[in-house]
């Protein structure tokens, strides 16, 4: 989880470079779907802010479809993942 708390507040300072490596060492150091369900989400965001649309899109899908898996399609962080595939959308137009 060390990874993705860093790879967030790096997203946030605008070194997308190093926050896309950090998100991907979350991904490799987890087995819990949740958590992975996050990483992917941030990664997604990450690649949306760097206009890499189509790398955004799958991160993104793919977290949507762990989260559903996971934690049921009632679960808060479900409409997050639909929020920012909005995003994406509106962004690449």
């Amino acid at each position: 989880i060390s990874y993705y708390n860093g790879g967030e507040s790096t997203q946030d300072a605008g070194r997308y470079r190093d926050a896309a490596a950090l998100q991907q060492q979350a991904l490799d150091e987890t087995e819990d779907g949740l958590r992975k369900a996050f990483a992917w989400d941030q990664l997604g965001r990450v690649h949306t802010s760097t206009g890499q649309y189509a790398d955004a899109e799958k991160a993104l899908l793919t977290a949507l479809e762990i989260k559903r898996d996971v934690a049921g399609e009632a679960s808060r962080s479900v409409p997050a993942t639909l929020n920012h595939l909005g995003d994406l959308h509106y962004i690449a137009g």
